[in-house]
């Protein structure tokens, strides 16, 4: 790939870029889902609105990159270097968010009851760090993946959805089902929740099945 090829808007899903260089270059609004960008140099890259659901991201060179509006979802990071000198752990807002609260609270109370003179002030940091911190960090990340589970499903149903009336645009065009029978079954899909439900409703036929012919 040529360095002063223009890549902004490009659709590179799922190629594999591991270990290119893009520093400095325009990579905004691309479409990056499931690229391998591992020990990628996208040091000052503008990702802006980038597309970077379950990208490999991991040991790449992220300093000083523009990730604003950029979907991250799913998307491996570890070992990513976000800023000169540090490594990003992987772990979501939510979960530092959580490990923060927890730690904080921890020292907070630990060092309340040492100026309280208890003498048994140090069970509270060995609690606090050894139980209750491993548990809040698991529940934050459990939370995550069940959020991120959630919007795949609904990506998944809204993919079908397209598919479904691509499909049936498809049949209406070459005259397979009349423009009554076409707007029937547009509106029948888009008041259900999946194409799951869609045949259900149905009665157990399937998008693609034939429409009864009346007889002549």
């Amino acid at each position: 790939m040529a360095d002063d090829e223009a890549l902004d808007g490009r659709d590179l899903s799922g190629t594999d870029l591991s270990g290119s260089n893009f520093a400095g270059q325009d990579l905004s609004d691309a479409n990056l889902r499931g690229t391998n960008l591992s020990g990628a140099n996208l040091a000052s890259a503008d990702l802006a609105d980038a597309d970077l659901r379950d990208a490999d991201l991991s040991g790449a060179n992220l300093v000083g990159a523009d990730l604003d509006g950029a979907t991250l979802t799913g998307a491996n990071l570890s070992g990513a270097v976000l800023e000169e000198g540090d490594a990003a752990s992987g772990d979501s807002p939510l979960v530092s968010l959580v490990q923060a609260v927890v730690t904080g609270a921890v020292i907070s109370l630990g060092v309340f009851l040492f100026v309280a003179d208890w003498s048994l002030f140090w069970l509270v940091f060995v609690i606090g760090f050894v139980a209750v911190l491993p548990v809040a960090t698991k529940l934050a990340e459990w939370y995550e993946s069940r959020s991120t589970d959630v919007d795949e499903t609904e990506s998944e149903d809204d993919d079908e959805q397209a598919s479904a009336l691509a499909t049936l645009r498809d049949r209406y065009a070459s005259g397979e089902i009349d423009e009554a029978e076409f707007e029937r079954r547009v509106e029948r899909l888009l008041e259900t929740e999946s194409v799951a439900d869609a045949e259900d409703a149905y009665g157990g036929a399937t998008m693609d099945a034939e429409p009864e012919k009346e007889p002549e």
